[in-house]
């Protein structure tokens, strides 16, 4: 086993983990980032998309709506808007918020607020969409891998 360090993942609602990791990747504005234990203090802004923590040596993905992360020499946090682990993605409902963004973003007419807005409900039920499917998802009839 590898070495741990603390992680906690925040919600505005909710503690989302709080817990010994192995391995933290997140998805940063230039691309994605590693954390383990021993890593030196950082602040990065990260992207809607995927968070992979490793614990006890065994991998769980999770789909976030970015935030920020804080590392020091004690622990690493996530502060996310929302996340939620692969396994409960409900399919159904990110299928019809995509076609809701999809659908709001065909219309010319649509300032630029409003844009931004759709687009990032597409981005976030995208990412969503992208880890219900992986190998290993139990929501998605795979054998659960983790």
């Amino acid at each position: 086993m590898a070495a741990q360090f603390m992680l906690e993942i925040i919600t505005p609602e909710h503690t989302f983990f709080s817990g010994m990791a192995e391995m933290v990747v997140v998805e940063a504005l230039d691309g994605k980032m590693g954390i383990m234990k021993g890593h030196l203090p950082i602040v990065v802004v990260l992207k809607t998309g995927e968070v992979d923590v490793t614990i006890d040596s065994k991998k769980r993905v999770a789909s976030s709506a970015g935030g920020f992360m804080e590392v020091t020499g004690t622990k690493t946090t996530l502060f996310l808007e929302s996340i939620e682990w692969a396994d409960q993605v409900n399919v159904e409902r990110c299928m019809g918020a995509k076609e809701r963004a999809e659908r709001f973003l065909s219309n010319p007419a649509l300032s630029k607020k409003e844009q931004e807005i759709y687009r990032a409900a597409l981005e976030r039920a995208n990412a969503r969409l992208k880890i219900a499917k992986m190998p290993g998802n139990k929501e998605n009839g795979s054998p659960d891998k983790t």
